[in-house]
Formats: structure tokens, C-alpha cells, sequence
């Protein structure tokens, strides 16, 4: 799957939750171009598109990951 995050409100918080995945089943993380790609036990795939663009655009980004545990 893939997440593009465009919303550049000001005083928001962006946050993906995994209400049925623990951190424990992550298996790695990496950067690839500008994109936060990571893997998960059973071989699902998550991309934060452009997580990795510049510091500048900090508004495009998702300030947080929650996991079941």
C-alpha cells in the first residue's frame, strides 16, 4: 500500500494506526529515494510517499505511527 500526504493544514497531527499490528512484526525499514518504505511479517508492504522530500516540507509528512501493542 501506499500513503501520499498532502495536507498542509497548520496544528494537525497525521498519524497512521494498525489497530490489528504490533511493532514486534515489523521486519525492516529503509529509505528509498525520498520514500520510507516497510516490510511486515506475512510480506505486506507500506510506503509513505515522499516522507524523505525535504525538511522544508515538514506539513506534507506523517508525524506518527501507531501499532496495536
Amino acid at each position: 500500500d501506499v500513503i501520499k500526504q498532502y495536507d498542509d493544514s497548520s496544528n494537525r497531527m497525521d498519524v497512521v494506526k494498525f489497530v490489528d499490528l504490533n511493532s514486534t512484526e515489523v521486519q525492516w525499514v529503509e529509505r528509498r529515494g525520498n520514500d520510507l518504505v516497510m516490510r511486515f511479517a506475512g510480506g505486506d508492504q507500506l510506503t509513505l510517499s515522499g516522507y524523505y522530500h525535504s525538511d522544508n516540507w515538514w506539513e506534507y509528512k506523517i508525524n506518527q505511527l501507531q501499532f496495536a501493542d
